[in-house]
Formats: structure tokens, sequence, C-alpha cells
């Protein structure tokens, strides 16, 4: 119910993720329970990887970070670290797409969720350094 409501309140995600830096009490605190609501965007990577300075103070333990938009050119490198053997993937593809495409954030909705998720773009940056050193 609190996720429906959330897609009423909002019109689109834009709108949410501009809210979450008005200065408007009620849209602020609207925005706020929304992302809380909203199964996909309720956790973020913390819940899984700790803070940045615990993921990196445990790096060693991290065998490998691949970005799902790479990983087809880096899965043997990948496979590789995990110790299993490669593999091709198959050719053809199955893809998904909304009957209605999203349009893209506005400049500040993008900047909004950028400190919205302060936490998650440090955490991505020190994964993708880590990708870096294991990966080359």
């Amino acid at each position: 119910a609190g996720e429906a409501a959330a897609y009423y309140y909002f019109s689109s995600a834009t709108e949410l993720a501009e809210a979450l830096v008005s200065h408007d009490d009620r849209a602020y605190s609207a925005a706020q329970t929304a992302m809380r609501f909203i199964r996909h965007l309720r956790m973020d990577h913390r819940a899984y990887l700790g803070d940045p300075d615990t993921l990196y103070k445990n790096r060693n333990q991290i065998v490998a970070c691949v970005e799902t938009a790479h990983l087809d050119d880096r899965l043997a490198v990948f496979l590789s670290c995990l110790g299993l053997p490669t593999f091709t993937l198959p050719t053809e593809r199955k893809t998904l797409q909304s009957p209605t495409p999203s349009k893209p954030l506005s400049a500040l909705a993008v900047s909004a969720l950028k400190q919205h998720w302060q936490y998650d773009y440090e955490i991505y940056e020190l994964c993708r350094e880590i990708s870096a050193d294991r990966l080359g």
C-alpha cells in the first residue's frame, strides 16, 4: 500500500527525486517516506556491504567486482578470479523494454539522488577501485 501511495503522490521519478531536496517540508517528508516504501529503493549498498570504511578495511576479502555493463568483456577474467572455467555467453539476447519509456531525470533530480545515495556512490567508486586492482 505504501508503494502505491508513493507512485500516486509523485507522478514521475524526477518529481520524487527533486522532492528529496525540497524546502517544502511536506514534499521532502513524502519523498523520504516514498524512498522507504518503494521496494527496489528501500535498501542501499550499506545493507549488503557495510559502510565505505568497513568495505575498504575488508577489501582483501573481495575476489572481484564487475559492473554488469562490462560483464561480457570481463567474464573470462572474472571467472578466473573465482577459479571457474570460462564459457561463451549466448549471442542472442532477450531484452525487455518498458511500453512507456521513462523520461530522463532533470539535473536537479540527478543531484538530489547523488546526495540521497551519497554512501552508495562512495561504495560504488570503492568497488571500481577494487575491480581495477583485481581485474586490471
